[in-house]
């Protein structure tokens, strides 16, 4: 949260102040202006949430027996077992 408030934060407040003046809707604003200035940000925080979903996926593969899974490993598990 707080790396896409600085992220957003960054955007020149000329610029959304400029796109108002210019008869921009919100959604126009955020679709054209912000998003395209915010993009590093947006793709850090993907990166983030990708390595920290990866890391608890494979601590649950490595760490739970057989019997227990949680049910993203038990659809993997699932998966693999229909392709053999």
């Amino acid at each position: 949260v707080f790396m896409m408030r600085n992220a957003f934060d960054a955007v020149p407040k000329a610029l959304i102040e400029a796109a108002r003046i210019y008869g921009a809707s919100q959604a126009t604003i955020l679709r054209r202006i912000m998003l395209p200035i915010a993009l590093p940000g947006v793709a850090t925080v993907a990166m983030f949430a990708f390595l920290n979903s990866w890391n608890e996926f494979l601590a649950a593969l490595i760490f739970l027996s057989d019997e227990t899974f949680t049910s993203m490993i038990g659809s993997v598990n699932l998966f693999w077992s229909e392709r053999k």
